[in-house]
Parts: structure tokens; C-alpha cells; sequence
């Protein structure tokens, strides 16, 4: 089973479109927390062998996103 490795990549790609849409977002590990509970995992029709390896909450940013920091040209040097 390859999920563990293939999710976040698609959490990355999800999150990446998100922005170019102006829609905020963020991997929240402890999204998996209420998926302990059986009666959580019941109203959610979860079946005992399904997991969830990738929760994201997407919402607009009430104040827009903040500017970039600026930072320095990097320092190259050839050998």
C-alpha cells in the first residue's frame, strides 16, 4: 500500500491549486483525532479498514494572505 507516500503529494497538489484560487488552506494531522471515536467513524459511513492519511481545511482568508518575506539572492559559488 503505497497511501502514506502517495497522499501527501496530493495534499501538496490540492493545496497548491487551492492557492492559485485564492482559497486558503491547511494539513491538519490532528483532523484524525475525532476518527478514533467508532461514533464518529459510524456517521461518516467509515468502514473498519478505511483510513484517512490527509485532512485539509480550505477556507478564504478574511484578511487575503499575507506578502512574501523578501530574502537575499542566493550566494552561488562553482567549483
Amino acid at each position: 500500500m503505497t497511501a502514506p507516500l502517495d497522499c501527501p503529494m496530493a495534499c501538496q497538489n490540492i493545496m497548491l491549486s487551492a492557492r492559485s484560487l485564492g482559497i486558503g488552506s491547511c494539513w491538519v494531522h490532528i483532523g484524525q483525532l475525532p476518527l478514533d471515536d467508532a461514533s464518529v467513524r459510524e456517521a461518516l459511513g467509515m468502514q473498519e479498514d478505511e483510513k484517512v492519511f490527509g485532512p485539509i481545511l480550505l477556507g478564504y482568508p478574511k484578511d487575503g494572505f499575507p506578502e512574501a518575506p523578501q530574502r537575499n539572492a542566493p550566494q552561488v559559488k562553482w567549483l
